[in-house]
């Protein structure tokens, strides 16, 4: 009996990481389905509406969610008519109680003013460049707003990548695709308040660089 109870321990223990890197595995996947039709709804809200793109901010019912604390918030978003599903905009990972997870890169539309694209048209070339959704943590709770990342050579985080996914966070561009993208470096991982600053941190300098506006950094992808 002894024997059998350790031999299932042994078994147990060696199962459960493998368990748990499938189960984050099947969790990137939903999420990254998730980004891959908001962007797709994004897009087709432009096509839709003369090239112009939906408010990235979330204050009234022509941004893309209005409002930030409940359900509704998607279902009066200008968004919604082409993504009819709650759990489209939630990752199966976020442990807070807010309705969604994402939000728009400031630029498009958003809360940039005059440098920002109003217009499929106006955003800058290729648009495989500029991200369009990420995930957001808001220490908060309020989650409201675009997404604000500083200009280069600024070393500032405004805005929280969610950490969600651990050495990872997921992103869109505008070009529709949608990948987890991992830090380089593991202060990301651990930013919990905003406004921090973080010199010479690569993965900062990478969204400056996907922004879509501002000066590109050095040894950045494009």
């Amino acid at each position: 009996m002894l024997v059998s109870i350790g031999i299932i321990a042994l078994v147990t223990a060696i199962l459960l990481p493998a368990m748990n890197v499938a189960r984050e595995q099947a969790q990137r996947t939903t999420c990254l389905s998730n980004l891959r039709q908001l962007t797709m709804a994004w897009q087709l809200y432009a096509q839709e509406h003369n090239g112009r793109l939906v408010s990235s901010d979330t204050f009234d019912r022509t941004c893309w969610v209005n409002g930030s604390s409940c359900c509704s918030s998607l279902q009066t978003g200008a968004l919604w008519p082409y993504v009819k599903n709650t759990n489209i905009y939630m990752c199966p990972e976020d442990q807070w109680n807010d309705p969604r997870s994402y939000a728009i890169n400031g630029y498009l539309n958003g809360e940039y003013g005059d440098q920002a694209a109003k217009t499929l048209s106006e955003i800058r070339q290729p648009t495989s460049g500029v991200f369009c959704f990420i995930e957001e943590f808001d220490p908060r709770g309020m989650l409201q707003h675009s997404f604000v990342v500083s200009q280069y050579p600024d070393t500032l985080w405004i805005d929280l990548p969610a950490p969600w996914h651990k050495d990872a966070v997921m992103v869109s561009w505008c070009d529709g695709h949608a990948a987890a993208w991992r830090w380089a470096d593991s202060r990301s991982s651990q930013l919990r308040t905003r406004g921090v600053s973080q010199p010479n941190n690569p993965d900062l300098r990478q969204l400056q660089a996907w922004l879509g506006i501002g000066p590109t950094p050095p040894g950045v992808i494009q």
